[in-house]
């Protein structure tokens, strides 16, 4: 997961140098390319679909970027059971920002 934030912050960087910044840009299209496909791949499966954790970085509160909580989105969106595993002020975080997901929760023990 860290890839894609330390990538886009190199991409800044080059462009205060003005640097050829193409083999960055094509490997943010690269990465970006292959989430449709493992979220296609997902949705192929039986429900549910369970997620122990939904964070950036597993036992962080980050959800910027978080891959988890994009592919758990786009599952529930598509109809498929989502079930996030996760601390109890993760669950509160997530229900506050998407109060119309029906994912199912349960407190991480």
């Amino acid at each position: 997961p860290c890839f894609p934030r330390d990538n886009e912050a190199f991409g800044k960087f080059i462009e205060t140098l003005n640097l050829d910044d193409s083999i960055q840009k094509a490997s943010i299209k690269s990465n970006k390319s292959h989430l449709p496909v493992f979220m296609d791949f997902l949705a192929s499966k039986s429900d549910p679909i369970i997620f122990e954790s939904i964070s950036y970085k597993k036992n962080t509160d980050i959800l910027d970027n978080s891959q988890q909580l994009l592919t758990a989105i786009y599952l529930v969106n598509n109809g498929k059971k989502v079930k996030i595993i996760e601390t109890e002020e993760m669950i509160k975080r997530i229900k506050e920002l998407y109060p119309d997901l029906p994912f199912v929760y349960e407190v991480k023990k």
